[in-house]
C-alpha cells in the first residue's frame, strides 16, 4: 500500500470506521517510523491533536498501539505497512522494555530540538545508521578509541545538520557507563574532525562521570551538559 506522503493537504480514499487518511497523517506515522515509538501524548504534542487521534492509524494497521507501563499512556509505533506505505526503508522498531525510558525521552528530545532547529534538521539514530550503514566515510557515526570494524562505531541519540556544515551530535544518558566505555566515546567524539559539537542531556545518575570523562580528555569546549529535566519538561 504506498499513499505517497507528498500529495500535500487532500484527504485519501482510505476509511475505516469513518477514519479518512491525511497528509497530517501519513507526517505522523513517518515521524514515530523514524523513531522507535512514541508515547500518545507526545504524538498529541507534536502533531497538535487530540491524543485519541491515532487511533484511526491502528485500525489502519499504519500504527500500532501498546500500553507498556501501569498508569501511564500507552504507546504507538509505525508497523510493517505504515513504513512501506509512506516508502520509510526502515526496520520496524517496536518497544524494548529495557530501554523505554530512554526511548520515550528520545521522543520528547527530538520534539524539542525540532522546535530549537525546525524540523528537516534533526536526524534520528535509526536514520544515522540507515545513512552510515554502507558508507565508507561516516557522516554521523564516531569510532570508540581502540575500537575497529563497524562494532566500533558509535552513532548519537539524535542529530542536528546544518551547523558549521557539520552535525550537532545529540546524546540522552540516563545511568553511568562505565570508564572504559565512556572515555572510549568521548575520545571518539574528540577525534570526529566531522561533528561540530556534542549536546548532553544528562541525568543526575550520568552527569558526574560523564563530566569527568569530558574533563580527563580537556575537551569541554566541544561538549555541552543539559540536565534532563529540560526534556521531561519539554512536553
Amino acid at each position: 500500500m504506498q499513499l505517497g506522503a507528498g500529495s500535500g493537504g487532500s484527504a485519501f480514499g482510505l476509511d475505516v470506521g469513518g477514519f479518512r487518511v491525511t497528509a497530517r497523517d501519513l507526517a505522523m506515522v513517518r515521524w514515530l517510523g523514524r523513531l522507535r515509538f512514541a508515547e500518545a501524548r507526545q504524538v498529541a504534542d507534536r502533531f497538535d491533536m487530540d491524543e485519541r487521534n491515532a487511533r484511526g492509524l491502528v485500525q489502519l494497521g499504519l500504527v500500532a498501539h501498546r500500553r507498556v507501563l501501569y498508569g501511564q499512556p500507552g504507546a504507538y509505533w509505525a508497523t510493517r505497512a505504515g513504513l512501506d506505505a509512506i516508502g520509510l526503508t526502515l526496520p520496524p522498531a517496536g518497544i524494548d522494555i529495557r530501554t523505554y525510558e530512554h526511548d520515550r525521552l528520545l521522543a520528547s528530545t527530538a520534539i524539542r530540538l525540532e522546535r530549537e532547529f525546525g524540523r528537516p534538521d534533526i536526524k534520528t539514530e535509526r536514520e544515522l545508521r540507515s545513512r552510515d550503514a554502507a558508507a565508507a566515510q561516516p557522516h554521523y557515526a564516531v569510532r570508540r578509541a581502540g575500537q575497529h570494524g563497524r562494532r566500533g562505531l558509535h552513532f548519537p541519540d539524535l542529530a542536528v545538520d546544518g551547523i558549521d556544515g557539520r552535525p550537532l551530535a545529540v546524546e540522552v544518558e540516563l545511568t553511568a557507563k562505565g570508564r572504559g566505555r565512556l572515555d572510549s566515546i568521548v575520545a571518539g567524539y574528540v577525534a570526529a574532525r566531522h561533528i561540530a559539537a556534542v549536546r548532553y542531556y544528562a541525568a543526575p545518575a550520568a552527569k558526574a562521570s560523564l563530566e569527568r570523562a569530558i574533563s580527563r580528555a580537556g575537551a569541554g569546549e566541544l561538549f555541552h551538559i543539559h540536565d534532563t529535566e529540560e526534556i521531561t519538561d519539554a512536553t
